[in-house]
């Protein structure tokens, strides 16, 4: 029973993916070719900076969480997204199609791996809820709780600097789509087109 569940879920995976790349695909059959160039070369750009504004959310994340205790006071989450709401937002906003923001829930290695990542994701799923509830749109949010898999401090697995919220840009459509098209390929050729000698000439040649 549990084999076939694993499928199931893999099989429902692939086909979520399958339908997040099916609709960058979708909005570009309703653009002109113009208009194709221009959002291919956007979304690449966009995909270049994600490294950069992954390092700058690690100036976002959410310390301070005492043994198995779950979500923080109201008065340091909103004194946090006071903090770093211009960042958050900035980063919705920059980021490519196909991805999302993830917050990561983690824990030091004290505990079981279980309830450490019940605990983990738990604390995630309520700053989650509060970022939704600040305004922030689903379709641009994830979570997950990593348990003390993605300890900070290796050395020292134990340490309560391990507790934390972190921000991640993830893709979510595992599509090499926007970085295998070329362009020229976009523009498909016309007899209206068609030069001396046979050759087609494209609107990036004029």
């Amino acid at each position: 029973m549990a084999k076939i569940s694993t499928q199931i879920i893999l099989l429902a995976l692939i086909f979520l993916a399958g339908c997040r790349t099916s609709i960058i695909q979708k909005k570009m059959s309703k653009m002109t070719p113009e208009e194709k160039i221009i959002y291919v070369d956007e979304q690449r750009q966009k995909r270049q900076k994600v490294g950069e504004y992954n390092d700058k959310l690690l100036e976002s994340n959410i310390y301070g969480f005492p043994a198995w205790v779950t979500k923080l006071p109201d008065e340091k989450m909103n004194e946090w997204y006071e903090k770093n709401e211009q960042l958050l937002k900035k980063t919705i906003e920059n980021m490519p199609d196909g991805y999302v923001l993830q917050v990561g829930g983690h824990t030091n290695a004290r505990g079981s791996s279980n309830r450490n990542r019940a605990i983990s994701k738990e604390r995630a799923r309520i700053v989650y809820k509060f970022l939704l509830a600040k305004g922030i749109k689903k379709k641009s949010l994830d979570y997950r709780g990593y348990g003390e898999k993605r300890a900070a401090n290796t050395a020292n697995p134990d340490a309560d600097f391990n507790k934390k919220i972190t921000f991640e840009i993830i893709q979510v459509d595992n599509s090499t789509f926007f970085e295998k098209l070329n362009p020229v390929d976009i523009f498909k050729p016309d007899e209206d087109k068609k030069l001396e000698g046979g050759l087609f000439q494209s609107p990036i040649d004029l």
